[in-house]
């Protein structure tokens, strides 16, 4: 063994190039055969796996467009303008008074089922089992079905009850009683019923199905729910139910099937799709890959026989040169080099290395500049995620304000809202604390219209704000956050609190609010960043990145909250004093 490398060894560089070769790339040619083999024995599982996989992504699907649907109901019953017209009708002196406040609950429940896709029909029933219906009225529910809900939905006192389909009514029905919670009697103010096609909702998510010419079943229990019959005969194919997947024969014709069921409805959801064209993909794949090994094998043994003669003769010049780099010696080490001006592989790197030597001092220079520029980058990266994030709850709220007939409260918030995307769409980088405030100032006016009484903002500002520099839109986003785990998560009117103020050496910033705070698991969480922001909101891993990004490491951003009293985010930054020539681009 010591012989046979000792041999290798006084070998020229030419030749150990072609064995090192040869013998590398053989036995990775026989490797990957075998692998290939292997491959084609997992194939299957893999196979299975993937469908299976995009069975269940398809299912999750369907069942959030059914969770939708509850929390739809939910928000319709615990509305506040729903319960207090329902509180009135129920204590209606006449049938004058009760139709007129009938025909504005009718109108509103009219206008929420035009935004669902899921519902075919609402239905409306008073305490005296008068039922108003909303929708298709050529779909008529059966008396059955209609009373049996109706006691469900007593026996649940409020909670959300669901009915799936069945070949006595192949429709799925839900919903709820509204109880009063406005003063706390949870007195009955009525039921509210929803009618749901099923077939018409699956049929919406079928081509997000990978596979087109798949055929797709669902049922439940023993009641087809869906069907599509693509490619497949009417066979009502099903598999047994301690199986997620096998090969069928259906009229002499293989299949793949898999089968999965909703843990939230039970529902069982079969795919069938060819199985004989995956596999021939498979196959041509595997010998197109042992063809093309073969003659690259072949190829390039031949090739770098050559390309080794010729890159061997340059590259004992270059060593040499390199090593009297090494020691510091450049000029011997650039007339060292060979001055002839090769093209290939060996005499670019001879240049490049030829140029190195001559610029090394500049090429320090420009890596510094690089770092700079990096930097600016990713602070530039940060900053344009915070720009578009709601805008459309914003045009939602002011379209509301049109159609209620508020005019001139939607024109002031289109104003604030003007406003506030002037300040978020400024290609400027930063902008005065002063700037800064009154973009927050603009947010709190357009999210007074949204929660109305709910929430009660308070800005409190203190010294020479306009002189110094922050970052743009940094407090917009933790005033967001006060409102998503504050006011959404509060049951009573919470308060929200922006304070600026110049302090003897630095600026302190500070947004608190009453909402129901965090645990301590939950604070250190958000701490250490590793909480996931809601919605589309900007973390506080972002802002925090940015301010570190501004003033050097020198910002200081501590989190404090106490569950059932609130949270209070604090900001120490250093005076960082306006350049006289910057131009507001608000102005421009």
């Amino acid at each position: 063994m010591k012989r046979a490398i000792s041999a290798f060894n006084s070998l020229k560089l030419v030749k150990k190039m072609v064995i090192i070769y040869v013998a590398v790339f053989g036995i990775l040619c026989a490797i990957t055969l075998a692998a290939l083999q292997v491959t084609l024995d997992f194939y299957d599982g893999k196979m299975y796996e993937k469908s299976l996989q995009e069975l269940d992504y398809f299912t999750q699907r369907v069942d959030r467009e059914l969770e939708d649907l509850e929390k739809f109901s939910y928000d319709l019953a615990l509305d506040y303008t729903i319960q207090s017209q329902l509180s009135q009708i129920m204590e209606a002196k006449n049938q004058s008074e009760y139709n007129f406040r009938m025909s504005q609950i009718r109108s509103r429940l009219t206008q929420e089922a035009g935004y669902s896709d899921q519902i075919a029909i609402m239905i409306y029933t008073d305490k005296k089992w008068i039922r108003y219906v909303i929708g298709n009225h050529y779909l008529e529910v059966p008396d059955s079905v209609y009373s049996q809900m109706l006691e469900e939905f007593s026996l649940a006192k409020g909670a959300y009850v669901c009915r799936y389909p069945t070949e006595e009514f192949p429709y799925m029905v839900s919903g709820r009683d509204i109880r009063k919670y406005l003063d706390a009697s949870m007195n009955y103010l009525g039921s509210l019923m929803f009618v749901v096609d099923v077939k018409n909702l699956i049929s919406r998510h079928v081509d997000e199905l990978a596979t087109k010419t798949s055929t797709l079943y669902v049922w439940n229990g023993d009641t087809m729910l869906y069907e599509d019959g693509q490619g497949v005969p009417q066979s009502h194919f099903r598999m047994s139910r301690d199986k997620d997947y096998e090969i069928v024969k259906i009229n002499g014709k293989k299949y793949f099937a898999c089968q999965l069921s909703s843990a939230k409805t039970g529902w069982t959801y079969l795919n069938l799709f060819s199985y004989d064209e995956i596999y021939a993909i498979n196959t041509y794949v595997r010998y197109g890959l042992v063809t093309g090994f073969l003659i690259l094998f072949a190829i390039a043994a031949g090739v770098t026989r050559k390309l080794a003669q010729v890159i061997t003769r340059p590259l004992e010049q270059l060593t040499a040169a390199m090593e009297l780099a090494e020691e510091g010696r450049f000029a011997e080490a650039g007339e060292y080099l060979p001055k002839e001006a090769r093209q290939d592989e060996v005499g670019i790197l001879t240049q490049e290395f030829h140029q190195m030597m001559e610029k090394i001092t500049e090429l320090i220079h420009e890596n510094y500049e690089k770092q700079i520029l990096i930097k600016d980058t990713q602070y530039q990266a940060l900053q344009a995620q915070i720009r578009p994030h709601f805008l459309y709850n914003t045009m939602n709220s002011i379209n509301w304000l049109i159609r209620s007939g508020r005019g001139e409260e939607a024109s002031r918030a289109m104003v604030a809202f003007s406003n506030f995307l002037r300040a978020s769409f400024s290609k400027n980088l930063e902008d005065t604390v002063e700037k800064e405030v009154e973009t927050v100032e603009n947010y709190m006016n357009i999210q007074k219209i949204r929660y109305q009484n709910r929430i009660e903002f308070i800005l409190e500002t203190e010294g020479t704000l306009d002189q110094y520099l922050m970052p743009r839109m940094t407090l917009q986003p933790l005033v967001e956050n006060a409102i998503n785990y504050g006011v959404d998560n509060s049951l009573k009117r919470c308060r929200i609190l922006v304070r600026a103020r110049e302090e003897s050496e630095s600026l302190t910033l500070d947004v608190e609010d009453d909402g129901p705070g965090m645990s301590g698991e939950e604070l250190e969480s958000v701490r250490n960043f590793t909480m996931k922001p809601k919605g589309n909101g900007i973390g506080l891993k972002n802002i925090s990145e940015r301010l570190r990004l501004f003033y050097n490491d020198q910002a200081v951003m501590d989190i404090w909250s106490v569950e059932g009293e609130g949270t209070r985010i604090h900001i120490e930054i250093p005076k960082k004093e306006r350049d006289e020539y910057v131009q507001d681009d608000r102005n421009r």
